[in-house]
């Protein structure tokens, strides 16, 4: 049995239990605001202790430590560089800030609930605040299930603060930029066939840059999606679905039989210099392309148009596809890489709109 007290605004229970060297201890832990959380609290413990055989003494861990911890062991390990990165840098900027020097068996769900409506109040962006509660999820569980650090998940229970903003369509480039473009980087530029890949598959930088001849058929005009470069080194695709097969038309084939004369004039321009690569963006001397090459169009944009990125040619494809009310959207969302058509939908709100607008004026036609 537990014995339940109250200490200031906070309930505690306190057991009793054997330890391994046989000799009977007395330990204290805080419950929650009300005796009823002490109860469940005490209740979690002994399922600990039906379940183990022993009761585990909650650590004095920090949550600043602890989550150092899951970045190294779990995240560092089980995700890619990019997840890992971000995942650090939200900890550092928000979460350490608010919670860092807490003991992490103190943290409870109603203080993590407020603490994500005040981000969002403080003006945090929707996507941001989801991130940050996917992260508070995932590690608290680890604590649980993996660390055995904490009894409870106090992040469980934790729900999105809603947001009412409606959806904003995606920048796409217009004609008249896309000629501009198009005419800067032309054939025998750098940048010349990552831009083209872009603009013709819908194509991530990541998957772009990755890309191997031997992923590409020519003849059957399709690409092969395995892999995304991430700095230096090639990884996984960001989910299962973005393995896929692409197909392109004759205007992109042509302008991969060019870009495959442009690396064999190189070779023969820089003789023995020239880097030999598998790769089919390369620089002049035949190395493979980073996203550092790419940061030189995301300048030109800024010049030229105020603003737009690489990504915006994915947006551009993709809008085009659904304006043109000839592709369904299981179809764009399969060729983007979509995990589910609802994230297609998501993003691309203000155009199925305006389609669903034009099937119903025609259904006026027909009833």
């Amino acid at each position: 049995m537990a014995t339940f007290v109250k200490r200031g605004k906070k309930w505690f229970f306190i057991i009793s239990y054997y330890g391994s060297d046989g000799v009977r201890h007395r330990h204290e832990e805080p419950g929650g605001a009300t005796k009823e959380e002490a109860q469940k609290a005490f209740r979690a413990h002994i399922r600990q202790a039906d379940a183990t055989g022993e009761y585990i003494k909650p650590e004095n861990i920090t949550v600043a430590d602890f989550l150092a911890e899951w970045l190294e062991k779990q995240v560092k390990e089980n995700n890619k560089p990019a997840t890992y990165n971000l995942y650090s840098q939200l900890v550092e900027n928000h979460i350490n800030e608010a919670f860092g020097r807490r003991i992490l068996r103190s943290i409870r769900t109603r203080e993590l609930q407020d603490w994500l409506l005040e981000l969002k109040k403080e003006g945090a962006a929707q996507s941001t605040v989801k991130v940050v509660l996917a992260l508070l999820r995932g590690s608290f569980k680890w604590a649980v299930a993996n660390r055995e650090y904490i009894l409870i998940n106090p992040a469980v229970n934790l729900t999105m603060p809603r947001y009412d903003k409606a959806p904003r369509a995606p920048a796409v480039f217009t004609q008249e930029e896309l000629d501009s473009i198009f005419a800067f980087y032309s054939e025998g530029k750098k940048l010349f066939i990552p831009i083209r890949i872009a603009y013709y598959t819908g194509m991530r930088k990541g998957e772009i840059l990755a890309l191997k001849w031997s992923d590409i058929d020519l003849f059957g005009r399709s690409i092969t999606v395995n892999k995304t470069q991430y700095g230096d080194s090639a990884n996984a695709p960001k989910t299962k679905s973005s393995y896929r097969q692409v197909s392109f038309g004759q205007r992109l084939m042509n302008d991969l039989v060019k870009q495959k004369h442009w690396q064999e004039s190189n070779a023969e321009l820089w003789g023995p210099d020239y880097i030999p690569s598998p790769y089919v963006c390369t620089r002049e001397d035949g190395s493979q392309m980073t996203a550092n090459d790419i940061r030189a169009f995301e300048k030109y944009c800024k010049v030229h148009f105020g603003g737009h990125s690489f990504h915006t040619f994915r947006h551009t494809h993709a809008t085009r596809l659904i304006a043109s009310g000839r592709f369904p959207l299981e179809y764009v969302a399969k060729r983007l890489g979509h995990s589910n058509i609802t994230t297609t939908a998501n993003v691309y709100y203000s155009v199925t709109k305006d389609e669903a607008r034009k099937a119903a004026d025609k259904m006026e036609d027909i009833l």
